[in-house]
């Protein structure tokens, strides 16, 4: 174990400096990069062995064999990267510490701690000394305020930790280890700082000290720099010269033979300069043909252009007037509400006219038979009264009763034939309540018919909208979904280039229903609510996509959006078996992201297709792998379809969608489909008016057969009511003469005839009022006749009115359809004139192509255009000049035949011999004036080098110089550059009384060992001028100094650090220590390492 030494008195009476105060003091001195504490666990000899390091100089001390020296190379195992610095102290094994019986310690740990903040003091050195400058604090952020550095030996390999202060691990790789020490500046790979024991017994070795110097200040690493730079010199001057050179020369006499050459074949020049004329003739009138041929094609392009946009402006009046013929027929077929509120009007107005009129008739009736059953009681009481008087004035009454059965008599045939053509009445009767049922019958029929066509011209109508509405926004199947979503892909085109991958929507666009699907089926797909509503959403490949596609779309467009991350999906493995008709089997989709998206978010591929809800359930209760649920039609309502899931123990129901998205039909129109389904809908039309014609015709029937039935059946009432006054009748006639007794009395007689005479006068009263009553009823019946008549002619006028309107929806309609015609044919021939001129485009691009072709063939035989010769037309210009061509090129074979080569080949070849020449030299020159400025750079690099070094050691002399001198002594530095020797020379004390130069001068080697220790010292001490670093290192610094000259070497020490370039702390480690100051001060910390024997003891 070490620890601080106290304040207790040492074993020879002096007194320690006291002990610090606290470690926060003991620290706020340190600046960044200095160490404040090495910790040892089972390392070298030391079983836990901690030292705090000051921000000065620490004195370590220690017996022999107490593990001193560990400290050192405890930190070198940390730091240095040397492997011989580290391989000097021994072996892994040798470093970690043995337990019992020989055996190692499984691990050794070395812990380093590193000040990671600025000092909260400044410590000064020396009075009014230079202070030296500090490292910056690495990454705070990430280390804090200490950086700790553990590394741990194992037998074969070696582990790293870099942490902070709360031990959290940042890194484990040597790399970020090397950027720490790179930061701070740490050199302990640097012998001239860091000195172990081995270097230390080399301090007296000239050579070694030289070796110290030269590779501790850097200058051994710029001589292997200079060596390296003075060899490549030499290699580039030797290829220079061998082969560049060579090279040169041997291009320079190839191009004196070619030109030799040249010479000897001028005199054919001309010969190849007119063939070379003439070939660009050729390909000059080539060029001219293309150009004719071009503006020629030009003029075609413009007369096309002229015809499309006279066709253009042509469309455009003629779908204005075609807007204006459609909104024409708009108001036609527009329906007039205040018409049908009067005709509705009219007719209620005449049924109740009719209903009044029928209650007048049967009022009427009604008195009519109260008048005649009134004058038939008066002509019965008065006949009556008669009798009685005439039955006074006889007394025989047989006569009377003989009248009287001859009046029953008579009575009783009237009631027969009455009751006979009753019969016959109610047989006609019948006969018209059979033609007025049929007439309804066939009214009823027709109404059918003509309900299905209105149902077929309403779809026919909605399609051509719907397929209008997709034209005029150029055949986009978007434009189904509504303008919104037209819109909505507009601005995703214009913005593809901000998306990873292009999304994907409305998602029906990309879905269509196979041929073959019924139209059950096609109505339970497109009520599927899953399925519903993902038909106008998007798909997009991620959240990116996502984010960009709803910053850019509208803010009253909201639709949703699904994220589908791209997978392939085996469609066939996740679904059920085949006998099961799935909704995605029903279903041809385009794109693979589309089909994920349905099987994820609508599940289509495990939702079976089911004929009825029994068929439903049945399925799912068999089991099936992957069926989760199926749709089928509702057993009593059309408007509803079931959905059953979990096996077939639930069931849903919802509404059918009507008019869904899905189609079997094209999802692309055409003008033409536009076309087809206008003319559909014309039909539809043409084919509903016979209908309506028919029906209208029937329904006129029907009330002609039904007035004649009401009619019949007033008449029957009639015949009814003349039949009871002929039974009242002979009733009356039975008991008049069963009245008549067969001898009246005279009394009784006057009696009765009075009675009689009463009843009369009541019968004529009643008669009178009857009789009024029947006069105000027929004059009613004449004004409801004469308002009926009314309400029919004004019934007739709005029904007129109706039928006009009609006629001018159908004139509309067929203007209407005519314009239309006219406005496709002008859209056909414009599509036609925007084909040729597209054509027509392609064939300039081509001519164009051809002509840029001829240009460069024709411009690399000529730069400028050669014109026909004087008398050559275009039409010739060909032959021509293949005949002249013909003829040079026969001179030319005959001047080769003279075994003389092409002089455009030798010229050819000459200025490739000339420019290879002239680049050869050039690449020479080049070369040799890099090597030359390479060579200059090297001696002036050799000079600086002389020069740094001279100046070191003038540096490094002067400042031992001034060390000699605090110990009342001078010496000098010898520094053989030959025979890199570094020596201390002519050493003297001031006592000497020798004034001359070499006057008392002693030979080192004659020194005693302390002043030889202090002499060593203060070179050291020197030496460190040198060097730029933040800790500086030396084990057996004192050895054999006595106590004053140990206490001049510390104050030597604490100078030299005060006078550094650069702030830096000093490891000091010797077996003894003299206290440089009895009071505590902060650039002095004294360690004293114990025996690990001992301390492991007190354990």
């Amino acid at each position: 174990m070490s620890r601080p030494r106290d304040d207790d008195a040492s074993d020879d009476g002096q007194q320690r400096p006291r002990k610090r105060q606290n470690t926060q003091d003991f620290f706020r001195y340190h600046h960044p990069g200095f160490i404040r504490s090495v910790e040892c666990i089972n390392f070298m000899c030391h079983e836990n062995l901690k030292i705090d390091v000051g921000p000065g100089i620490t004195f370590v001390s220690g017996q022999n064999g107490h593990g001193k020296s560990a400290i050192l190379n405890a930190l070198i195992q940390v730091f240095s990267t040397d492997r011989k610095m580290k391989g000097e102290r021994g072996t892994g094994a040798a470093l970690r510490r043995n337990i019992e019986d020989n055996k190692k310690a499984k691990s050794a740990k070395i812990i380093v701690k590193i000040n990671n903040k600025e000092a909260d003091e400044d410590l000064d050195f020396t009075d009014g000394g230079v202070k030296g400058y500090t490292m910056s604090p690495f990454e705070p952020e990430t280390y804090g305020d200490i950086i700790i550095i553990e590394r741990e030996i194992f037998e074969k390999s070696r582990k790293l930790k870099i942490m902070t202060k709360k031990k959290e691990l940042i890194s484990e790789k040597t790399e970020v280890l090397l950027q720490i020490m790179k930061h701070f500046s740490y050199q302990f790979d640097n012998r001239l700082v860091i000195q172990t024991q081995e270097n230390a017994k080399k301090r007296g070795d000239p050579k070694s000290l030289f070796d110290f110097f030269y590779n501790g200040s850097g200058f051994e690493s710029i001589e292997n720099d200079l060596a390296a730079m003075k060899r490549e010199v030499g290699q580039q001057h030797e290829c220079l010269e061998s082969s560049l050179l060579q090279t040169t020369l041997a291009k320079k006499e190839r191009r004196d033979e070619l030109k030799a050459e040249c010479e000897l074949t001028a005199h054919t020049k001309e010969l190849y300069d007119n063939l070379q004329r003439y070939k660009a003739m050729y390909q000059w009138l080539d060029y001219s043909t293309f150009q004719l041929a071009l503006n020629n094609a030009l003029s075609v392009k413009m007369k096309l252009e002229d015809k499309c946009k006279q066709l253009k402006e042509v469309g455009a009046k003629r779908r204005a007037q075609l807007e204006e013929h459609k909104l024409a027929l708009e108001q036609c077929e527009k329906e007039d509400p205040e018409l049908d509120a009067q005709i509705a009007e009219a007719n209620r107005k005449k049924t109740l006219l009719k209903n009044e009129k029928d209650d007048i008739n049967r009022q009427l009736r009604s008195s009519e038979r109260d008048v005649e059953d009134l004058e038939d009681q008066i002509r019965l009481l008065n006949h009556a009264i008669a009798k009685l008087r005439a039955e006074r004035d006889q007394s025989n009454s047989n006569a009377e009763h003989k009248r009287l059965d001859a009046k029953i008599k008579a009575c009783e045939e009237k009631v027969t034939t009455a009751e006979t053509q009753i019969r016959a009445f109610k047989l006609k009767l019948e006969e018209k309540r059979n033609i007025w049922r049929d007439a309804r019958s066939k009214s009823q029929d027709a109404s059918s018919p003509r309900t299905q066509k209105e149902a077929q011209l309403r779809d026919a109508r909605d399609e051509a909208s719907r397929l209008e509405a997709m034209s005029r926004d150029k055949g986009n199947p978007i434009a189904g979904f509504g303008h919104q979503f037209v819109e909505a892909d507009r601005i995703i085109q214009t913005n593809m280039g901000r998306f990873r991958q292009p999304p994907l929507g409305p998602i029906g666009q990309y879905i269509k229903v196979k041929p073959g699907t019924s139209q059950q089926e096609l109505t339970l797909i497109n009520s599927h609510q899953p399925l519903t509503r993902l038909l106008r959403s998007y798909v997009v490949a991620t959240p990116e996509d996502e984010r960009t596609l709803r910053s850019i779309l509208p803010r009253n467009h909201n639709p949703t959006i699904y994220y589908v991350k791209p997978d392939n999906y085996d469609v066939d493995r996740i679904s059920p078996s085949s006998q099961f008709k799935t909704i995605l089997r029903c279903l041809d989709v385009s794109e693979a992201r589309v089909i994920q998206a349905l099987v994820e978010w609508a599940a289509v591929h495990s939702t079976a297709i089911a004929g009825s809800t029994e068929e439903a359930v049945r399925a799912l209760k068999q089991g099936s792998q992957n069926l989760e649920s199926a749709i089928a039609p509702h057993k009593t309502s059309d408007r509803f379809i079931v959905t059953a899931t979990q096996r077939g123990s639930q069931l849903s129901s919802s509404g059918v969608v009507q008019s869904g998205l899905l189609r079997v039909g094209k999802a692309i129109v055409t003008a033409e489909d536009v076309s087809e389904a206008k003319k559909r809908v014309a039909v539809c039309e043409r084919e509903l008016q016979p209908l309506k014609e028919e029906l209208r015709r029937l329904e006129q029937e029907e009330q002609m057969a039904l007035r004649e039935f009401r009619s019949l059946e007033d008449k029957e009432s009639v015949f009814e009511q003349k039949l009871q006054s002929l039974r009242r009748e002979h009733a009356l006639a039975v008991a008049e003469r069963d009245s008549i007794p067969d001898a009246p009395s005279t009394d009784e007689t006057d009696q009765a005839i009075e009675t009689k005479t009463q009843e009369l006068d009541n019968s004529k009263q009643q008669l009178s009022e009857a009789r009024e009553a029947l006069e105000a009823a027929k004059v009613r019946s004449r004004e409801i006749a004469n308002s009926e008549m009314e309400a029919e002619v004004e019934l007739d006028k709005l029904n007129a009115k109706v039928h006009e309107k009609f006629l001018a929806t159908e004139e509309a309609n067929l203007r209407y359809t005519a314009h239309q015609d006219v406005v496709t044919s002008t859209l056909q021939k414009f599509e036609l004139a925007k084909k040729k001129l597209a054509e027509k485009e392609v064939e300039l691009v081509d001519i164009q192509a051809n002509m840029e072709t001829q240009l460069a063939a024709a411009q690399a035989l000529s730069e400028e255009h050669v014109p026909l010769d004087e008398g050559v037309d275009l039409e010739n210009g060909f032959d021509y000049c293949t005949k002249r061509t013909g003829e040079l090129q026969a001179k030319i074979d005959a001047a080769k035949k003279r075994n003389l080569r092409d002089y455009r080949i030798v010229y050819a070849e000459f200025q490739e011999a000339e420019e290879a020449y002239r680049l050869a030299k050039e690449e020479f020159e080049a070369q040799k004036k890099d090597v030359r400025a390479l060579g200059e750079t090297e001696a002036d690099r050799v000079l600086a080098k002389g020069q740094a070094l001279s100046l070191g050691i003038m540096q490094t002399s002067a400042y031992f110089s001034n060390i000699m001198k605090s110990r009342a002594a001078s010496a000098d530095i010898v520094f053989d550059l030959k025979t890199r020797k570094l020596e201390v020379k002519n050493y003297k004390l001031a006592s000497t009384s020798d004034t001359s130069s070499k006057g008392g001068a002693r030979d080192v080697a004659t020194t005693s060992g302390g002043e030889h220790s202090f002499l060593q010292s203060a070179l050291m001490a020197a030496l460190w001028q040198m060097v730029d670093a933040p800790i500086i290192c030396l084990d057996e610094y004192e050895v054999f100094m006595d106590d004053t000259t140990r206490v001049t070497a510390q104050k030597n020490l604490i100078n030299t650090l005060g006078g550094l370039k650069q702030r830096a702390q000093a490891i000091l480690i010797s077996p003894t220590v003299v206290k440089n100051s009895a009071v505590d001060d902060a650039r002095f910390t004294y360690v004293e390492v114990r025996d690990p024997s001992f301390a492991s003891r007190n354990r």
